[in-house]
């Protein structure tokens, strides 16, 4: 789960952060830092790496890592950097990531920004995860270690077949933003207006719930709005990353996104 480093010999860009969030000014040449803790809904499509393709775009360093694993929670990544919980079915098991979390924090900081995100039916009041209880565990152990950091939820959105679940992810979502005086990145709400806007838009993969490459690229539009304070209208449509461009939208479709994701951010400032 190492850094993966972008070097732009260019002037800082300074990150405001919504909202009167605390600021996180960049001095010339220094790189944001984000650290992302979730699962899939963030490895797929490579979010992080998108997010870091948008900065450059703007002329900003940045260095992302991940604390990353397939169908986790809050919850699993709490006790899988304890050592204290016994495997889940599909989940890799405990030990195998027994302080991970710690070391990044620790040995690997500062971040800037750590990005928080559940599984993705986690934030539902059926479910037995313990969302609430858990992100405050982790916000807890993030300001520990580093009290400058700020702390970024990042609202996933409901499964396309399934969407009046967002109310209740965003509620869950919105509320642990608010108690914990946290960034919220309101991906799902975004995914929300932007099916809603424009029939025949497709934002999930055909397994109903993870991102088709336009849900990535709208969720790191609502990402940058988030982490800058500054609308993301006019960020690159096809984004090189690696030397590939994994996203290749028309340039109406990218404008779309990004007002969307805009649009959104500024609507969930101050809540």
């Amino acid at each position: 789960m190492g850094l993966v480093r972008i070097a732009v010999v260019v002037s800082g860009l300074a990150l405001l952060g919504p909202a009167g969030a605390v600021a996180c000014a960049k001095g010339a040449g220094k790189p944001v830092r984000i650290l992302f803790v979730g699962n899939s809904y963030t490895f797929v499509n490579d979010l992080p790496a998108l997010i870091q393709a948008f900065l450059e775009s703007k002329g900003q360093k940045a260095e992302v890592g991940r604390y990353l694993v397939g169908g986790a929670s809050l919850r699993d990544h709490w006790h899988h950097n304890e050592g204290t919980e016994a495997p889940k079915p599909g989940v890799p098991p405990a030990p195998a990531r027994k302080g991970g979390l710690d070391k990044l924090l620790k040995e690997q900081g500062p971040w800037d920004f750590v990005v928080l995100q559940g599984q993705s039916q986690e934030a539902l009041a059926a479910q037995p995860c313990e969302f609430g209880a858990y992100a405050a565990k982790l916000v807890a152990k993030i300001r520990e270690v580093q009290p400058a950091t700020k702390t970024v939820f990042y609202m996933t959105w409901a499964r396309q077949h399934l969407p009046a679940q967002q109310a209740e992810i965003t509620k869950t979502y919105a509320e642990a933003a608010k108690a914990h005086k946290a960034l919220l990145a309101p991906a799902g709400e975004a995914w929300k207006e932007a099916l809603g806007a424009r029939e025949g838009l497709v934002l999930h993969q055909a397994d109903k719930s993870h991102p088709s490459p336009r849900g990535t690229y709208l969720t790191g539009c609502v990402f940058y709005a988030t982490l800058t304070g500054q609308s993301p209208v006019g960020l690159p449509a096809r984004p090189g990353i690696g030397g590939k461009t994994p996203f290749d939208l028309p340039e109406e479709e990218a404008k779309f996104l990004q007002e969307t994701a805009w649009k959104t951010v500024r609507r969930f400032e101050g809540r």
